[in-house]
């Protein structure tokens, strides 16, 4: 079985010897250059195994943003919908963490009426 490293530096040497076949400015050498420019940016995921190679919890997160925007413009003012997106994010962060954004919330800021 093939390592995903193996299969990594193949395709990077692959590049390398099929650019000269192409001219600098088509479609395929253009797709080359770039991926030879990015490779130690795309090859990060491999050598840090903690990092995803996928950005889908991010879009789902920015789809609830998405959502949300309509609402934001009546937050009555910059100020208000500054506060509005804090409470947004710290709620998101919450859920990202497992943790019930209703029973972490409550809990300070039952004491903070007084």
């Amino acid at each position: 079985m093939t390592s995903l490293v193996e299969v990594n530096l193949a395709r990077r040497k692959w590049r390398i010897a099929t650019k000269a076949g192409f001219l600098p400015k088509s479609a395929l050498g253009e797709a080359i250059a770039y991926a030879n420019l990015i490779f130690c940016t795309l090859s990060r995921h491999i050598m840090q195994g903690y990092l995803g190679i996928d950005n889908n919890f991010v879009e789902k997160t920015l789809k609830d943003v998405v959502r949300g925007r309509k609402f934001w413009l009546f937050a009555g003012s910059g100020k208000g919908g500054r506060g509005a997106m804090t409470i947004y994010t710290l709620i998101q962060t919450a859920e990202r963490r497992g943790v019930n954004p209703y029973v972490y919330h409550a809990g300070p800021t039952a004491f903070s009426a007084s």
